[in-house]
């Protein structure tokens, strides 16, 4: 989720998202792995409440 917007992603993606944005992942498979690479390298994580609610995983 980017903001309130559901986002799907696939094996082999890049997603870049604009700072500051709300943003969250839910309904992901078991061996899901990711990298996130984050500048600058001084950033601060703020836990915020969801802009929306969250979808029901659709089950694997």
């Amino acid at each position: 989720m980017y903001g309130d917007q559901e986002t799907l992603v696939a094996a082999g993606d890049c997603v870049h998202h604009r700072p500051g944005i709300v943003h969250y992942l839910f309904d992901y498979s078991p061996d899901m792995e990711y990298l996130e690479i984050v500048g600058p390298a001084d950033f601060k994580t703020i836990d915020m409440p969801a802009p929306c609610a969250v979808p029901v995983p659709k089950g694997w």
